[in-house]
């Protein structure tokens, strides 16, 4: 974005607009080898002794529209903590490329879906898939609404 274009933006985008203009593309090439070196770090030793690791979706409830986008924009360049317990049992299948899906096996006291995450070995994508189905089947989520 231009310079006058910038500041349109909420604060939150403005922090990251100025973060990204100080960021370097060597920055950016270390970065991205840091974290494919911890990826391929975490894919060496996964799955020696289970098939299929379970984990909650993520480590709170569903927030309440626009809680994330406040809690971004009250201090662009401080903790998110909202943020990162919707991501952090995630992030690792995504960063490092493991299969992995989230599936709404429950529901909160206000009705909206709680999940579970299943990651698999490099590779076994249809290993997560037919559990999926099988959790698909056993819990039939695809007829269940929450009340609004």
């Amino acid at each position: 974005l231009a310079g006058e274009n910038a500041s349109a933006c909420e604060p939150f985008i403005q922090y990251k607009i100025a973060q990204a203009r100080a960021f370097s593309s060597a920055d950016y090439v270390a970065l991205l080898r840091n974290v494919q070196f911890q990826a391929r770090a975490v894919i060496a030793q996964w799955g020696r002794d289970f098939d299929v690791l379970l984990t909650p979706s993520m480590a709170t409830t569903l927030p309440r529209a626009g809680q994330v986008f406040e809690e971004a924009n009250a201090n662009p360049a401080g903790e998110r903590m909202l943020e990162r317990r919707m991501a952090g049992f995630t992030l690792t299948a995504s960063l490092s490329g493991l299969p992995a899906a989230s599936f709404p096996v429950h529901t909160d006291r206000d009705g909206l879906p709680l999940g579970i995450q299943l990651i698999g070995r490099p590779g076994d994508d249809a290993t997560i898939l037919q559990l999926g189905q099988a959790l698909e089947n056993e819990f039939d989520w695809a007829s269940r609404h929450p009340d609004l």
